[in-house]
């Protein structure tokens, strides 16, 4: 059995719609998870916080942004190996898309202890009940405590699509997206992904 408790705080400086979209938007995020069952026993923390800039260039809701995430895991217990299930960038039973690393990529496909991602994000009104949206993202997933970070292990992602515009940070969304791999690699492309439903964090 799995016993998890963790909570989120949030500051949005964003005023609701149909207001402009500009401010700054802040979260900070901490879970504790413990083992019961099963060959392993012991707990394990995640945490990690998004930082986010919006400009409104228009003031009429075509919104430009810059995100920053970032994720890391470790062990409380000495010689406890977090499970791959609770690794960063997988997808957990209490899956909620906002919980995803990197859109161009699915859940599970990029695993580890800690994670940087950087995203360029562009929003603009189509009609009264459709945004346009388009995403740059630039990060990877790495060891314990980033010890094996490197620029030439960034991976891209380029997603583009439709959203709702009912709220700022709770949407639904019809989008295609797609991963590369990474720059030593040669960023060749490598995933493609379509995505439906809905978001609740920014």
């Amino acid at each position: 059995a799995l016993i998890k408790v963790g909570a989120r705080v949030s500051f949005d400086t964003r005023k609701p719609l149909p207001e402009p979209g500009s401010g700054i938007a802040i979260e900070a995020r901490a879970e504790q998870g413990t083992i019961l069952s099963g060959e392993q026993h012991g707990s394990f923390i995640a945490y990690g916080g998004t930082a986010g800039g919006f400009l409104d260039v228009t003031g009429t809701r075509r919104v430009l942004s810059l995100v920053l995430d970032a994720r890391l895991e470790e062990p409380v217990e000495e010689g406890f190996h977090i499970p791959f299930t609770e690794l960063i960038g997988n997808k957990r039973v209490d899956y909620v898309p906002e919980d995803d690393l990197i859109r161009g990529f699915l859940p599970g496909r990029l695993l580890g202890e800690s994670s940087i991602v950087a995203s360029l994000n562009y929003e603009w009104p189509i009609w009264a009940f459709l945004d346009g949206t388009m995403q740059l993202a630039a990060g990877n997933v790495f060891d314990h405590h980033y010890e094996d970070f490197a620029f030439d292990r960034l991976r891209l992602s380029f997603v583009g699509g439709f959203t709702s515009p009912n709220r700022r940070d709770h949407q639904f969304n019809l989008q295609i997206g797609g991963g590369t791999k990474t720059g030593a690699q040669g960023a060749a492309p490598e995933s493609l992904r379509f995505l439906i439903g809905g978001t609740t964090g920014f």
